[in-house]
């Protein structure tokens, strides 16, 4: 008897804990334009928006109008309050609740899609080689055009080699948002300029500096634990 009252217990706590979990993801339809819709989102929080690997204008856009709760956290944001893909916002206050509308529809999807990151990791990327450490997950890179970073791939670990986007038959694959030649020899470059999107299997350990002079800060937000595989447009 006392085996099976335990046994209730637990699966009414894993009830109240698995409907939490579940709203790290917010996957909403757009409604047509003119029409507005809210979202609840949590307080002190981070959310990409559509951070998957899609071209621009493949997924919808949307305009807060109310709800100074929330404010765009992207670096390059033209307008802080459009939000649309690889844009990150900001909540503050809790019960946080948004009424946005249309502004973009997307060329490929209708659906709207919110990433609730479970922690932001920032290193200043200077010209002097330093070692970056990011456990397996699901990461994404907040744009920041003014930095571009070299990675020593021999030094970095086998997990920043076998790191990919969550598509088949990806070229993208390895945790640099690409390579180039240089002098004759091929050199994996992070770029704040590109949108990113990482699938890590195993921990990464990296070895970068600043390539071509560009230092500055890089901010990769781990969106999960586990992978997070893009939705099929």
């Amino acid at each position: 008897m006392r085996i099976v009252k335990y046994l209730l217990l637990f699966l009414f706590i894993y009830g109240l804990v698995l409907p939490a979990s579940a709203q790290d993801i917010i996957r909403l339809e757009m409604p047509k334009y003119a029409e507005t819709f809210t979202v609840k989102l949590k307080s002190n929080s981070l959310y990409a928006i559509d951070p998957f690997p899609y071209d621009f204008g493949s997924t919808p856009e949307a305009m807060i109008i109310s709800g100074i709760c929330a404010s765009n956290w992207t670096d390059d944001a033209p307008h802080n309050n459009i939000l649309r893909s690889h844009t990150v916002i900001r909540t503050i206050t809790s019960g946080c609740i948004v009424k946005l509308t249309p502004n973009k529809l997307g060329k490929k999807t209708d659906v709207f899609t919110l990433v609730r990151a479970r922690k932001a990791t920032q290193f200043k990327v200077t010209h002097e080689w330093q070692k970056v450490k990011l456990g397996k997950g699901t990461y994404t890179l907040m744009i920041n055009p003014s930095v571009m970073a070299r990675i020593d791939m021999d030094r970095s670990s086998k997990g920043c080699r076998t790191a990919h986007n969550g598509l088949k038959d990806s070229n993208h694959k390895g945790i640099a948002s690409f390579s180039k030649t240089q002098d004759g020899e091929e050199i994996s470059i992070l770029a704040g300029a590109m949108t990113w999107y990482r699938i890590l299997s195993k921990s990464c350990t990296m070895w970068l500096r600043a390539h071509e002079g560009k230092t500055g800060t890089l901010t990769l937000l781990k969106l999960s634990s586990k992978a997070i595989k893009p939705p099929k447009l």
